[in-house]
């Protein structure tokens, strides 16, 4: 047999191999590639296209979501879909990617917004009508915990223990996607507060949040008063500040 004839061979058991595996129901293929941390609910359709009453993330749930696959990722090893997450109170839309071993997922050109509430359980928070806007490049997840980031992360608002005015907004830059921990560079997007710090995520699930904070020219008097539970200012009138924890 000629080597053109093997090739034809192989691609029409490939093909016949990718129908099987798309025209799967949703909930059995999800049993084989689910990763650690993720959860589908109530899925129908199939792993070609279909959708779910939820998804959650290490416990947290972020909404309905419905998918539509890429079947060329087939031939690199992995599924992959076309990804839009809906919720009463905000959106999700991106691309996703589980390879056929292994735990890890991986999100494309993703982008979406959420009230802080929805994940007020992961920080040491108590969000009121604040609003967390994500813009990702990539980000990958291994164990419901991210490894790797490029993006920018922004929110509305944020009511810090101690300090008797809301701050924000505030904006997490994420350069690079490399090996190590995940870090971010933290800064005010206007507001009353002007930070200048950086965001840890560790690989064994800690977070460390540090950097020094000062009020803007126009702030209250009562946050200037409230700045003083940090500590003592520098030269140039910032305090530093460190919070962290554990997943």
């Amino acid at each position: 047999m000629t080597p053109f004839a093997w090739r034809l061979i192989g691609l029409g058991v490939a093909t016949f191999l990718a129908a099987i595996v798309l025209t799967l129901p949703a909930r059995v293929a999800w049993s084989w590639v689910a990763p650690e941390g993720v959860a589908l609910h109530n899925s129908s359709g199939s792993i070609w296209n279909g959708r779910a009453d939820g998804v959650s993330v290490s416990g947290v749930p972020l909404g309905s979501p419905q998918w539509d696959a890429a079947a060329l990722a087939l031939f690199t090893g992995r599924l992959a879909w076309d990804i839009s997450l809906d919720r009463p109170d905000g959106f999700l839309n991106g691309r996703i990617a589980v390879p056929f071993t292994g735990s890890a997922v991986e999100f494309r050109d993703t982008e979406g917004a959420v009230p802080l509430r929805a994940v007020e359980r992961l920080f040491p928070i108590k969000p009121q009508d604040s609003a967390i806007t994500i813009r990702l490049d990539r980000l990958r997840m291994e164990g419901g915990w991210p490894v790797a980031l490029q993006g920018t992360v922004s929110v509305s608002e944020l009511p810090v223990r101690g300090i008797p005015v809301p701050l924000g907004p505030f904006q997490a830059d994420f350069p690079d996607a490399g090996d190590g921990p995940v870090v971010g560079i933290l800064s005010s997007v206007g507001g009353p507060l002007d930070i200048d710090g950086r965001l840890e995520l560790a690989a064994d699930r800690t977070w460390l949040i540090e950097g020094t904070a000062a009020p803007a020219s126009d702030a209250p008097p009562a946050l200037s008063q409230g700045l003083g539970a940090l500590g003592p200012a520098d030269s140039a009138g910032r305090r530093p500040f460190s919070l962290s924890g554990s997943f």
